[in-house]
């Protein structure tokens, strides 16, 4: 009896360790790999939207926000990510005037919209990055827009 109960014991230690060993969710993305995921939820949102009149948007904001919110948070499951997850993103620096809110860019200098990202840093940051350096960053994804990152952290200069 002793045995089997040890033997059980081993057994569901096994599985749990080889649980464990999963793959995990991808959290860290070069500027590129995320923007393009944007991209592809901004699109969805136009196309389920490009119906409504200004009349209705102005009517059902509330009713078109939250769908919003639903279109962002089903692309974020499509592609592994989830409303409020904590991930890392690579890109050049971008100023913005208002020092907590910054871009991060494909290339140095690229001020193309569908290549950036925008982010807002947690706390005041005492040196800011110098225009187009390469940084990383961490940050929560939002559900207000898709290309806007919350509560970024530099991770490196």
């Amino acid at each position: 009896m002793k045995k089997k109960i040890t033997c059980l014991i081993m057994s569901l230690m096994c599985l749990v360790i080889l649980g464990g060993c999963g793959e995990k969710a991808k959290t860290e993305y070069s500027i590129e790999e995320f923007s393009q995921i944007m991209e592809d939820i901004t699109n969805e949102c136009v196309n389920e939207f490009k119906d409504v009149t200004d009349d209705e948007r102005e009517e059902n904001q509330e009713e078109i926000g939250n769908k919003r919110k639903e279109i962002f948070s089903k692309h974020y499951k499509k592609h592994g990510l989830e409303v409020g997850q904590e991930i890392i993103i690579s890109g050049y620096y971008g100023s913005f005037p208002n020092p907590q809110i910054f871009l991060l860019m494909r290339a140095e200098g690229d001020v193309n919209p569908e290549s950036m990202v925008a982010g807002r840093f947690k706390e005041n940051i005492k040196e800011l990055p110098e225009v187009n350096e390469f940084i990383r960053v961490k940050g929560k994804l939002t559900e207000e827009m898709p290309f806007v990152i919350d509560e970024c952290e530099l991770e490196s200069p």
